[in-house]
């Protein structure tokens, strides 16, 4: 389980992830289950829910994914769960009923207005990426970044 969720690559599974004061407090993530779709996820520790940090990371996610020519998302929800459900509407998640938790899959549509700068985070991704010496997004180039 570790290293699956470990295994990011900048292309087929993408993880962004939001500190305060040096400490996680949120991640979101997409996984590609097929060449055009990928799987959402996102979370946020209790005490910063209702700040608006899912919609940022979530944004910041599908950002990336719409960049590496994913066009639709999955994603799994709990019913209970009204903030995940309101979030993933936001991406053009269409949710259904299915054995006791919500899931869906529709086309992946970026909310505007836009809550994040997204030409920022495809920058810094590709930099991040650079820098660390490791795999460029889908499609990137060193030169795109110099």
């Amino acid at each position: 389980m570790v290293r699956a969720l470990t295994a990011v690559d900048g292309c087929h599974h993408v993880a962004w992830l939001a500190t305060v004061d040096g400490r996680p407090v949120g991640i979101a993530r997409y996984v590609r289950v097929t060449d055009d779709t990928a799987d959402l996820a996102v979370e946020v520790v209790d005490e910063h829910h209702g700040r608006g940090l899912g919609s940022v990371l979530l944004e910041a996610v599908a950002t990336l994914a719409r960049a590496n020519g994913v066009t639709r998302i999955t994603a799994t929800v709990h019913p209970a769960n009204r903030a995940s459900v309101r979030l993933m509407r936001r991406f053009g998640l269409v949710l259904h009923l299915c054995d006791g938790v919500l899931e869906g899959e529709s086309a992946l549509r970026l909310p505007e207005p836009a809550r994040i700068d997204r030409a920022a985070v495809l920058d810094l991704a590709v930099r991040r990426a650079v820098g660390a010496g490791g795999p460029l997004p889908c499609g990137a180039t060193a030169s795109s970044v110099a």
